[in-house]
């Protein structure tokens, strides 16, 4: 199995786990007298294989990441750290950005006037930068999933 479908099955698995949450939840009570439609000791036994299975490929995962070289000198989980930390800049240097070119609406001279303290174009230039970090750190990325054996 290549990393790239091992991190397509966990996915799949953590949805599924939500979904038997969900199910869980709402078979948690029901009227008296009546029965519920599923029996929740199968739904719990089901969540907690399925729990499991997910612990062990999340451990194959978590041990190729960190024994695969990335680069010359970091390996697959420091390349998925720094893509975190470019996308957190990225978000960053956005939501200032944006913050700081809101149109103010006054209605009097009176009205209290807020000025940006940051220059909006030059924060627009860093987020695109970090973006296009983020495309190269991610296309390397997706390339070893589709080339690594779990």
């Amino acid at each position: 199995m290549k990393l790239a479908e091992a991190l397509y099955e966990r996915a799949n698995l953590q949805r599924y786990l939500a979904v038997l949450a969900d199910r869980l939840e709402d078979l948690a009570q029901v009227q008296e007298g009546d029965t519920p439609p599923e029996d929740p000791a199968q739904i719990i036994q089901e969540y907690s294989a399925t729990n499991k299975r997910l612990e062990q490929l999340v451990a194959r995962i978590n041990h190729v990441n960190a024994t695969t070289l990335f680069d010359e000198s970091r390996t697959l989980t420091q390349a998925l750290a720094l893509r975190e930390r470019l996308k957190r800049e990225f978000d960053m240097y956005n939501r200032v950005a944006q913050r700081a070119s809101k149109n103010q609406v006054r209605w009097t001279r009176s009205e209290i006037k807020l000025v940006s303290t940051v220059n909006v174009a030059d924060l627009r230039a860093h987020a695109n930068q970090v973006a296009q970090q983020i495309r190269d750190v991610d296309m390397k990325i997706q390339e070893l999933n589709w080339s690594i054996e779990l």
